[in-house]
């Protein structure tokens, strides 16, 4: 009796063993994800987190080589609002848990070290008047600065050099700096700092109205715009808006300006005389 009650206690030892590893074995295989499904849906993360997982600028964090386990976690908070973010808030509610772990294993299996660009440094070639018969102004992020085609002069500005416009006069180059919640206002000409503006939070885009007069600037971290006198350079009034303010555009006539809510609420309308938001048209 004594060897059988020995032999059953070894069976059944052997027996649970089979099964928990069988058990940790799907749970493994569950929150694996797959990576190429993964690498797909990872292209709407690249505007912020980079191509490479690597964060554009310090307002970003990198994703790369995170545990898959931390990632999801993460994701899934902003989608059900627990952690508090207008745009992470809209990127991750159309997620399922299966989009999730495939992101997560995507970015959990990169290197965490930025690759080299692929362009040659070495290249003689340069624009032309022709490729550029007027000066394009491209923000250069990492290295705060802004540079000027074809000459490729390069301007120093502030942090985090983002989005950029031009007024209509070609006069004037703007240019947001969301890490010093700042707009950079340069001489087009020169390349002279004009003005530096304090703005709201997290600035992103930056456009003119047609007359020249005004710069809208959306403030994403303050769910605010900024209007910005360009005659006399100071920020004059604030227009709430909806979660999350992207980028506006305004009308030919310049009597109303549109504004991109990545919050999720759609597509602000907004009334340049009163300076109110007036209309939401909800889009996907």
């Amino acid at each position: 009796m004594q060897k059988y009650n020995e032999e059953f206690k070894v069976k059944k030892n052997t027996i649970k063993s089979v099964v928990l590893v069988l058990l940790l074995s799907v749970a493994a295989q569950a929150q694996a994800g797959d990576r190429e499904q993964g690498k797909i849906k990872a292209a709407a993360c690249a505007g912020c987190h980079g191509i490479n997982g690597i964060g554009l600028s310090e307002e970003f964090p990198n994703l790369a080589a995170q545990q898959s386990a931390y990632l999801a976690k993460q994701l899934k908070a902003f989608r059900s609002g627990v952690r508090v973010n207008a745009t992470m808030k809209a990127m991750t509610a159309a997620l399922s848990d299966a989009d999730i772990d495939n992101l997560s294993a995507y970015f959990a299996s990169l290197s965490g070290q930025p690759k080299k660009s692929a362009v040659a440094q070495t290249s003689s070639e340069h624009g032309s008047a022709a490729e550029f018969p007027v000066a394009v102004f491209a923000s250069l992020k990492k290295a705060n600065a802004i540079m000027r085609f074809p000459d490729e002069t390069v301007w120093k500005g502030g942090p985090n050099m983002l989005y950029t416009a031009i007024t209509p006069d070609k006069k004037y180059l703007l240019s947001t700096s969301p890490s010093s919640n700042q707009l950079y206002v340069f001489n087009a000409s020169s390349g002279e700092q004009r003005a530096v503006i304090k703005v709201g939070k997290a600035p992103k885009g930056v456009k003119v109205s047609p007359d020249g007069q005004w710069a809208y600037v959306s403030n994403q971290g303050s769910n605010n715009i900024s209007v910005i006198d360009l005659q006399q350079f100071n920020n004059v009034a604030s227009i709430a808006t909806a979660d999350g303010p992207h980028n506006a555009r305004f009308t030919a006539d310049g009597k109303r300006a549109y504004v991109t809510l990545q919050g999720g609420a759609g597509l602000g309308v907004i009334d340049t005389q009163s300076r109110k938001q007036i209309k939401i048209i909800p889009i996907a």
